[in-house]
């Protein structure tokens, strides 16, 4: 039988055969269906959403999620993507299956990022044509050196606990609720100083940091003569923090190093031991570096591609501003 691609209307067509196969993929399909409707349905642009599937004789044998991730690029908006999630019915592997959704969506997206891909995936990326980019790997700082020794020694199992409600941080920084406009501003202000990153505005930060019903997470103002200077995004899972999200004004000489310094403090304050971020821009790992972190092998491997050209450009990962900080899937849990 031969098999086709289309892409699936999601939000007009019976969605219960790609929980079906998720199943017989991973064994349940309840993480799938658990998560459906706020990543798919309460996404603000789930409109664009694209969920591309392999079909044999009307039964769905593959899909692949492509969500809606534009770019500025040297001050111009970029149409782009990236994955989440691709998965083949174990019956139906080695079929060439896998190359095939990426051959069609090669023909539909311009502009693709992966992040956060299996090995094995990675291998198929970069044999399609995929470009890597570098930096890749995480990094990681002892911010408690004296828990990480007890810990080491099971003399210490505690986690860490960010305090509720939320104190008073400090003179500059302040916990927020929800972001508003005044994010909308900071972004739109900020955003063409900086050679590549992806384009978030209130809506997709409240969907992804507020609205996200399994995570939570700490979210942080900067201010500075009460104009808004950096926004930060933090994590704490058992006595592991991570900067999951930061967005700085550039103009600030000694951002991000100064919030860098504010997210070690806080966690070691609240009780955890190890800090990790994964960052590729040099400003930001250049100050990374200045407190302490130091380069792990771990990576979520990371590549683009690209059918309009500038690849180098688009692939400069000491340039391009992509911060991930609890992985590509790992927002999922």
């Amino acid at each position: 039988m031969t098999i086709s691609y289309r892409l699936l209307d999601f939000h007009k067509e019976d969605c219960s055969a790609l929980f079906r196969l998720f199943e017989f993929t991973y064994g349940s399909s309840e993480p799938l269906k658990r998560r459906w409707q706020w990543q798919y349905l309460d996404h603000p642009r789930t409109g664009e959403i694209q969920i591309l599937v392999a079909e044999e004789d009307n039964k769905i044998v593959g899909f692949t999620s492509h969500f809606p991730m534009d770019v500025i690029f040297q001050g111009q908006v970029l149409k782009a993507y990236h994955g989440s999630g691709s998965m083949i019915d174990p019956a139906f592997r080695r079929r060439g299956i896998m190359w095939g959704m990426m051959a069609k969506r090669a023909e539909l997206l311009p502009l693709y990022y992966a992040r956060g891909v299996a090995p094995k995936m990675y291998e198929l990326l970069m044999k399609f044509g995929y470009t890597p980019i570098y930096p890749n790997n995480y990094m990681i700082c002892i911010v408690s050196k004296s828990r990480w020794l007890l810990r080491k020694l099971k003399l210490y199992q505690r986690p860490g606990t960010f305090p509720q409600p939320p104190p008073f941080l400090d003179k500059e920084y302040y916990f927020i609720d929800k972001f508003g406009e005044e994010f909308d501003l900071f972004f739109n202000r900020v955003a063409p100083q900086y050679h590549l990153l992806p384009v978030k505005d209130a809506a997709f930060m409240n969907w992804r940091y507020v609205k996200q019903p399994y995570i939570k997470y700490y979210r942080l103002y900067r201010k500075i003569e009460n104009r808004i200077t950096t926004v930060m995004v933090l994590k704490g899972t058992g006595h592991i923090g991570k900067i999951v999200d930061i967005i700085w004004d550039p103009q600030i000489e000694t951002e991000p190093y100064d919030s860098i310094g504010f997210a070690n403090k806080f966690f070691k304050n609240s009780g955890f031991t190890n800090v990790y971020c994964w960052g590729t821009l040099k400003r930001l790992r250049d100050s990374l570096g200045r407190h302490g972190y130091i380069n792990l092998k771990e990576t979520p491997l990371f590549c683009v591609m690209s059918q309009s050209g500038n690849i180098d450009q688009l692939a400069d990962g000491d340039k391009l501003h992509f911060v991930d900080g609890d992985g590509d899937y790992e927002y999922l849990e």
